[in-house]
């Protein structure tokens, strides 16, 4: 049924399976033909039918409310019937509506269907959407026809806006909606839980808000560069040298000189309601052209409207269309010179990727947060920012405050066993060098966004000659005294929507934006800092975050080879996947300072460091409005460079605690391997080992959040083993093997550990299904910038951005069964048909899934030779084997 009112706001409400809905009555089912449909007409309402005329049970009815104007043909084939409905320009700018509604009868093959639907779903415009009773269960992940039909979606660019039951009988999701359009915001889902089928209707409203016209008064205020870096030129930074002013005083000067020459560089310009922007490849000479164009299409007009001579007329028809032919070209060669230019040296950016491709299809993502939940009622925020912004704040500041009340507080001993070793080393500063600081500067990448102080790195960037003198001086003195400017502490955090609703405001990631001036010290104290700690092998050999030489991909691979190990040895082995609840947020700064103290990060250096992490504050910004700052207590300073390393030696100690198991952390994201001789001692040992672990994330005021935690029971077979195994997180203060009211971990199927999926028995079939998926995706932005690139243009983005994200893990899960890693190929196919790499290309470009395995793995044992056995060489003469490397095969046992 499609309807929509007569205002300015208009909806449209589709309800699918509408045979059902309103036809259901005694009997189980009506057949409904063209010479029948007399009979079920609605007052106010035309129909049009899709029907079967070789068997019952099938087929589509479509109710459109009268005063609709619409268009429908039947596109029905011997797989499934579909009525394709469009509504012309009934959406925002003037675009038309396509609506698909399919029936696909269960007794026909989904591949059968899937052979001809692609091509309907191929051909769809922008603005569709695909809906009815398809008879595929889109819940069920694992079966690989589900998977083929969710590609297909995905990769022509349309969005699954339905992923919950609609069929309770078989607890499926069978009846589908699927959206391909610019803004997914307008669109909204809601199942009709009714008992009049064994179906549930899905009605979708389309909010398409026609433009009230108003008046634009906006201004921005933007930088003169070359203005900027004459008035920094004429500056006297003398009072930076002068020894009788106190580093907090010449750092207060210099920040306030550089704003107030910002200030004098800037220069204002105002948007009306006739401003129009301009697309950035629309140059001054299209812009003439253009103007040009629409002159002599004047002139055609007037000559026809004036009755002049039919030659005449023609001569201006023809200096119009070939200067209009002329214009299209230089405008379609100019869009895609600037889009090729966008990939220049940034293919590797997924980002820049995404962005492209969601510029070209106009694709808007909702960013402005219209209502927030208060106290049980919901605040629209236009109009109320500032309020809300205060709440935002609050909410973030008070994160760890909350989350900590339920830790019992630790009484330290005099003789901890879990405190970090004292370590006699002591680190000292090197005097920083001009050299050194314009390497940092330019080396910031150049983003638009800023710190309190509005300065981003592009104006840092243009006066680094004129500014970097006096700056390295105050680094250097910043350093020596063990002070961090107090104006630097503050921070600008903006919240960005992750997922869940809207309302709500946990659902809302705090992005922090820090002073471009405070990124430049930071970086040149995290390079000494990590030169003093790797110069004493300070960080755990179990810790792969953030360290040079260090990746996910060891990680992960040391991670797997413990487990396999353990079951190429008859071993049962578990492995715990632990959650740790806004762990960089809950990074108690006290602690922190110890441990770079026992660190041997003493005297001046810890002076500064206590300096930068404490009396820090922040302020939320929604719009154009600053909340009230808030102190900041806990956690390590977000979106600053020295947080992740501090967050490490914050954590280091944890792989100290002495447990059976083996510790394997990247960051928070820590994972425990346990090998044992039996199913129920490995369980004891679980339990034991994390009562320890429980401990020191209590004296480290950490919380483990058991709900999210995985527990893995490793297998090649699932003969003679229980069903299921569960541990028991007893806490540091639980008193025994009593009943409890400890958490309890369930085991699980699989879990997610550094983006891939592990599973129980070291297949990889889920972590190969979630990939194809995002690999469908990636195949739709492929097309959609297929026209902008020429071939070796799409050639270099297929290599960085398609197979950098296949390859990613490749050297784990591509060598297992041919029917796991079959189901990439296809997608694999497609991706390299769009590029334009023909089949029987030689240069090597056409690789195949086994190619690109075999290539990864090449390159792993190359890097990573220490990792194996190498033969020695025995005789005097070269022989085959003479530098032979001994892989482990693992024999895969299925005795256990």
């Amino acid at each position: 049924m499609v309807e929509t009112d007569n205002g300015f706001n208009r909806a449209f409400s589709i309800r699918t399976d509408m045979r059902r809905i309103m036809l259901r009555g005694s009997p189980r089912s009506f057949w409904i033909q063209e010479d029948n449909m007399k009979y079920f007409k609605l007052k106010g309402y035309s129909s049009v039918i899709a029907g079967r005329s070789y068997n019952k049970s099938g087929g589509v009815l479509a109710y459109v409310r009268s005063g609709i104007n619409y268009f429908h043909t039947v596109e029905s084939n011997e797989s499934a019937e579909m009525l394709k409905i469009r509504v012309p320009k009934c959406l925002q700018g003037g675009a038309d509506l396509t609506l698909l509604v399919v029936y696909r009868s269960h007794s026909e093959t989904i591949d059968s269907f899937l052979n001809k639907f692609k091509e309907t779903v191929r051909a769809s415009q922008l603005n569709t959407i695909i809906l009815g009773d398809i008879n595929i269960n889109i819940l069920d992940e694992n079966n690989s026809a589900t998977l083929d039909y969710l590609d297909l979606m995905h990769a022509e660019g349309f969005k699954t806006m339905i992923k919950e039951v609609t069929r309770e009988e078989s607890n499926s999701c069978l009846d589908h909606v699927m959206v391909k359009t610019r803004n997914l915001s307008n669109f909204k889902v809601n199942p009709l839980k009714t008992q009049i089928t064994d179906h549930y209707s899905q009605m979708i409203e389309i909010h398409s808000m026609k433009p009230t016209e108003r008046t634009i008064n906006k201004s921005f205020q933007l930088v003169d560069s070359g203005r900027l870096k004459d008035l920094v030129r004429r500056v006297n930074w003398g009072f930076v040298y002068d020894e009788a002013n106190s580093i907090g005083s010449k750092f207060d000067s210099f920040l306030s000189i550089l704003d107030e020459c910002r200030k004098g560089s800037m220069y204002t310009i105002n948007l009306t309601s006739k401003t129009r922007r301009r697309n950035p490849w629309v140059t001054q000479d299209l812009v003439k052209l253009t103007g040009l164009k629409n002159d002599l299409h004047k002139k055609w007009t007037n000559a026809k409207k004036n009755n002049r001579r039919e030659a005449e007329i023609a001569q201006a028809e023809r200096n119009y269309r070939n200067l209009a032919k002329e214009v299209t070209f230089k405008i379609k060669k100019a869009k895609e010179e600037h889009f090729r230019s966008k990939f220049e040296g940034c293919e590797n950016d997924p980002k820049i990727f995404w962005k492209t491709v969601n510029s070209l299809t106009k694709a808007e993502k909702e960013t402005q947060i219209k209502m927030i939940r208060l106290n049980e009622n919901e605040v629209e925020v236009a109009g109320n920012e500032e309020l809300i912004a205060n709440h935002f704040n609050r909410y973030y500041t008070g994160i760890a405050e909350t989350l900590l009340q339920n830790v019992t507080p630790h009484q330290a001993k005099a003789l901890d066993p879990l405190a970090p070793a004292w370590r006699e080393e002591r680190m000292g500063w090197k005097k920083v060098s001009e050299r050194e600081v314009i390497g940092v500067i330019r080396s910031l990448k150049n983003k638009k966004s800023s710190g309190h102080d509005g300065w981003t790195a592009e104006d840092m960037k243009s006066i680094v000659d004129h500014v970097v003198p006096p700056l390295t001086s105050l680094i250097n003195e910043s350093l020596a005294e063990g002070y961090f400017p107090e104006t630097l502490k503050a921070g600008v955090v903006v919240p960005i929507y992750k997922n869940g609703p809207k309302n709500e405001m946990r659902n809302y990631r705090p992005i922090s934006l820090l002073c471009v001036l405070s990124k430049i010290i930071e970086r040149v104290v995290k390079r000494q800092l990590l030169e003093f700690l790797n110069a004493m092998d300070f960080f755990s050999s179990s810790q792969f975050g953030f360290l040079e030489g260090k990746s996910t991909d060891h990680a992960v691979a040391e991670h797997v080879q413990s487990i396999v190990m353990g079951l190429e040895s008859r071993r049962r082995v578990g492995a715990l996947y632990l959650d740790l609840a806004k762990a960089f947020d809950l990074v108690n700064v006290d602690l922190l300072l110890t441990k770079l103290l026992l660190a041997g990060v003493r005297d001046a250096p810890g002076r500064w460091f206590g300096s930068f992490l404490t009396e820090r504050r922040q302020s939320v910004k929604l719009g154009e409005r600053l909340s009230q700052p808030e102190p900041v207590r806990h956690g390590v300073p977000q979106g600053s460079t020295l947080a992740p390393i501090l967050f490490l030696i914050y954590l280091n100690d944890i792989c100290d605690v002495e447990i059976q198991g083996k510790f394997f952390c990247f960051a928070d994201d820590t994972a425990l391997v346990w090998r044992s001789d039996s199913v129920t001692n490995l369980v004891s040992q679980v339990e034991r080992d994390m009562r320890e672990v429980s401990a020191w994330f209590m004296k480290n005021k950490l919380v483990l959040n058991a709900e999210k935690s995985k527990l893995i029971h490793f297998r090649y077979t699932s003969l003679h083993l229980p069903k299921e195994i569960a541990v028991v997180i007893h806490r540091a203060e639980c008193g025994g093997p009593s009943p409890c009211t400890c958490p309890v971990v369930r085991e699980s199927e699989s879990a997610r550990y550094l983006g891939m999926t592990v599973d129980n028995r070291l297949t990889w079939g889920q972590h190969v299904d979630l990939l194809r998926s995002r690999l469908s995706r990636l195949v739709y932005g492929l097309r959609i910038l297929k026209p902008m690139l020429d071939l070796e243009a799409r050639i270099r983005l297929y290599q960085a951005i398609f197979l950098a994200t296949l390859r990613y893990g490749i050297i784990h899960y591509g060598g297992t069964f041919v029917s796991v890693t079959r189901r990439l190929f296809s997608v694999l196919r497609l991706s390299q048909k769009i590029v334009g790499i023909q089949k029987g290309d030689q240069s090597g470009l056409i690789q195949g899934f086994e190619g690109l395995y075999y290539q990864a793995s090449f390159m792993w044992v190359a890097k990573n030779l220490h990792r194996y056995t190498i033969d020695r060489q025995e005789s005097s003469r070269l022989t085959r084997r003479g530098k032979y490397l001994r892989l482990a095969l693992p024999r895969v046992d299925h005795d256990h």
